[in-house]
């Protein structure tokens, strides 16, 4: 039939009574079954969203950070924030393929306190807490146990040689590691900001491309 007389036509209640009520009904559930099936498909190969690709510009205190937007542990409203939380896979923040996909690193950024520095800390405040002795690591680190009666319970130190100024982090240890996905804790001080570093064990070995990762991320230009 030509298009326009087919626009023209009756809408056909006589085929609908030749075919039949049920059998009606059973050609709109497949009509609507293929529709579905055309969405899904669609959905399958369609390319990544645009909200979770690319950089997101974030004012924090008295500077603009720079971050990749899949990083974001909340969606950033484009407003000013006090404090920016962040999951960066670990590959990804330092650049090198051989890192594990599943490796991944937490970091909140805020302006500093006026707590102690952390490259002060370990002598300030933990090493008073620190029973005697010490190991090396397979990751370059001096592992030492707190005392069970302080408040570091159950946690260990992991200090860069000699005295941890470069970095030092606290790390759950034993059974109360168990289950924990990022039981170690490091701090960095850099340019006004301090960045909490909450990273698995197995991430201890890379501490000296995170540091220098975590830098060039707050640290403006020309500083």
């Amino acid at each position: 039939m030509p298009r326009a007389a087919a626009l023209t036509a009756d809408p056909q209640p006589i085929r609908w009574r030749r075919i039949g009520l049920p059998a009606a009904f059973l050609m709109l559930a497949i009509a609507a079954g293929l529709a579905a099936l055309a969405l899904w498909s669609r959905m399958l190969i369609a390319p990544a969203p645009v909200a979770i690709s690319g950089t997101v510009a974030v004012a924090l205190a008295d500077r603009t950070l720079v971050v990749p937007r899949a990083w974001l542990i909340e969606p950033h409203g484009g407003r000013p924030v006090a404090r920016l939380a962040l999951e960066a896979p670990l590959r990804e923040l330092l650049d090198r393929d051989t890192i594990p996909h599943d490796l991944a690193i937490g970091l909140a950024i805020q302006p500093a306190d006026d707590a102690p520095a952390p490259s002060d800390r370990p002598a300030l405040l933990y090493n008073r807490f620190l029973l005697p002795g010490a190991e090396s690591t397979a990751d370059g680190l001096v592992r030492r146990v707190f005392e069970p009666s302080s408040p570091y319970a159950g946690e260990a130190l992991f200090l860069a040689p000699p005295q941890g100024r470069a970095f030092a982090a606290r790390c759950l240890d034993g059974a109360a590691a168990e289950g924990v996905r990022l039981p170690c804790l490091a701090e960095i001080r850099r340019a006004g900001l301090d960045v909490q570093v909450r990273l698995p064990r197995a991430a201890l070995g890379h501490w000296s491309r995170i540091t220098a990762a975590v830098d060039g991320m707050v640290t403006p230009t020309g500083r």
